[in-house]
Parts: C-alpha cells; structure tokens; sequence
C-alpha cells in the first residue's frame, strides 16, 4: 500500500490488538468505559460510499473531514465540540462526481488544510483561517495530471503544512509550506525518480518535524524523519520485505519525534511500529489478525490505528505508552477506521456499515 490508503479517493488502511482484564475477587473501582459517538453532517448521501469522513482532529475535539452529497459531489466540514457543524467548500473547487473539497488537517487555532478538485479534475492546495478565508496554493513544478498537485496535507500549531506531489513524470516530492505561503520541496537522496517512486512527506509535528518515507528506483519504501532544519533521517524497520511494494512507511509524529508508521514484510503482511526520537524502534502487532498498521501517535506516546482481520474487515486499535493494546468498532461499522489522535487521547475517524456508507466518529478514553 502506498500509504495506509482508504478509498476516499485512493486511500486504504489497516490495524488492532486484543485487550484482556483480569477481574479481581473484590474489584477495585473500575474506571468509567471509552465512549464512541457517531455523527453526519446534514445534506450527507446515504447510497453507497457516500456520507461523513472525520479525517482531523485538534487538541480541543474539534474534527475536520469530507462529506459526499446524494450527487457524489465531496465538501469540507469542521464539527466544533458542541457538534455544531460549518460546512466548507473552496470557491474553484469543480462540482462534478468526484470533485470538490477535502479538509485533511486543523490545528489549535481552528486553522484548516486540505486540498480540493478543480473543473479538470485537478488538485490544489488550500488553507481556511479560522474566520473562513480560504487561500489556495499549488506545487512548484507538478503535473497537470489528476494526482499532480499536493496530497495527504498536514498543519502544525504555527500554521506550517506539510505533504507531497507529483512533478511531471509522475514522480513524488515532499514539501514543507509556510505559513506566510511560502512552498520549500525536498527530496530524499536515494529516492526513485519514476512514476510512483519518489518522497512523500506525510505529517508535521510544531518543531516543523516531518515523518514520511521514500520510494526507491526498486520500488522499496523506506521511512524518514526530516528536522526543522532540513536535515533527514533515513530508517528501515527490521524485518520490512525489500521487494517491490514492501518496505518502511512512517505515517504519524508527535512532539517528542517518536514517529509511528507500519512496515510490510517479505510474505505481504503489514506490521505496527514506533520509532523513539533517538532511533529505539519497538515492533507490534494485533494478535491472531492478518495486518496492523499504527496511523497517529499523540504527545504521550498513545498510537491509533487500524488491523484487517480474516474476513479483511478494518478495525480499531488504541495503543498504550506501555503498550497495552485495546480493540475498538464504531457502533453499527462494517470497517472502523481511526485517523487521529489528541493530546487527551480523543481519536477521530470514519466507519463504514453494511451498506457500505460512512459516518464520522469521536471517541473517548
């Protein structure tokens, strides 16, 4: 996978573990369970594949994310902690099937990140103050295919955004916007330079640490952390695969660096995985399932993510500092999948029932 993708439009995913309490004969008092909401944003579609994805989430509850309309048509929203829901969409976003706006990211400030499909079926960037005024940005140098411009966007508590594009082969490269607009790209030496190999720059952390990974002239994906000050890490999980398609990928990072990604082995499985912020990597998987991937990691070190099990089913997993493992399913959900973590260890993310529609959710600890 090229990423934990889902199809929203062309991402997936997967990962969990199995928790087991131990009941003493006089049980102490037994602190208050996680609690799980789900939610819509009103005028979502009910058909398949249409309906509410929370992609985002700040330190305050509040989550950001997409929303498809009856005519396949995708827009924006951001649900305040209240619930009460803004809807959005980027004025030269195209209102054909399939286009529109995706929020991906909102920091503290209620500033948002996405990208957003044009008449063409192009993407470009945007960024949506927490007034409402939306700026919109594009890739030095991508291409003018569909996929050309910026993917997976990130936003730190400065306003610094990270995230990736393709140049005119079809190559990709990571970048690092700033807040005042200005776009720095960069690339991993040893990275391929062919369709679909390249840099991806994935999340930013508020030391404008970023964790991502690379595709090399094989195939083979390898991760990497990129400091504040330019300078990159290179790193490969032991045990990842070194064929086509398998390999390291870092998709999360926190404040202190530790970075937490998932890794494919040489039989095609997918494993969990943290890296410490001075290299310590810790392995995990979600017992008996067929693949774990680790998708966020908050400030103390608690990982969110995803496992498929036999019947490739997606499911949820919280991960303890210590690392305890908890499985968790959004109500009525077919396929669970969590997307964020906060600080205070609310994940936000979107699950899809039998009908195959989506609704965001929020949960609890």
């Amino acid at each position: 996978m090229t990423s934990v993708t889902v199809k929203l439009r062309s991402w997936t995913i997967s990962l969990l573990l199995v928790f087991t309490a131990v009941m003493a004969a006089q049980p102490a008092a037994v602190p208050n369970a996680p609690t799980i909401i789900t939610f819509e944003v009103p005028g979502a579609g009910s058909g398949a594949y249409q309906g509410t994805n929370a992609l985002g989430m700040n330190s305050l509850g509040v989550t950001t994310g997409v929303w498809t309309d009856p005519n396949n048509l995708t827009h924006g929203f951001i649900r305040a902690v209240d619930g009460t829901i803004t809807k959005i969409d980027v004025p030269e976003a195209g209102t054909g099937a399939g286009q529109g706006t995706w929020p991906q990211s909102i920091n503290t400030a209620g500033t948002v990140v996405g990208l957003y499909f044009d008449s063409k079926n192009i993407t470009h960037g945007f960024v949506r103050s927490a007034s409402g005024a939306i700026s919109t940005f594009h890739c030095t140098g991508s291409s003018s295919s569909p996929a050309g411009g910026p993917a997976c966007l990130n936003i730190n508590k400065a306003g610094v955004v990270s995230g990736y594009c393709t140049n005119a082969s079809g190559a990709f490269y990571g970048f690092e916007r700033a807040a005042a607009g200005r776009l720095i790209p960069f690339n991993v030496a040893g990275a391929g330079t062919a369709a679909k190999q390249g840099t991806f720059g994935v999340q930013i952390n508020n030391q404008e640490g970023i964790a991502g990974y690379y595709v090399d002239a094989a195939g083979v994906y390898h991760g990497l952390l990129r400091a504040g000050d330019g300078s990159t890490i290179v790193f490969d999980v032991a045990g990842a695969g070194t064929g086509t398609g398998q390999g390291t990928q870092a998709y999360a990072i926190n404040t202190a660096g530790a970075v937490a990604g998932a890794y494919l082995d040489g039989k095609g499985v997918y494993h969990g995985f943290t890296r410490g912020l001075l290299g310590a990597v810790t392995t995990f998987d979600v017992p008996r399932e067929s693949g774990t991937s680790a998708l966020g990691i908050n400030t103390g070190g608690v990982i969110t993510g995803v496992y498929q099990d036999a019947t490739y089913a997606f499911h949820g997993f919280v991960r303890a500092a210590a690392g305890g493992l908890t499985r968790f399913d959004a109500p009525g959900s077919v396929s669970t999948f969590p997307f964020a973590i906060n600080a205070t260890g609310q994940i936000a993310g979107f699950s899809i029932d039998a009908s195959s529609v989506w609704h965001g959710f929020l949960r609890t600890p």
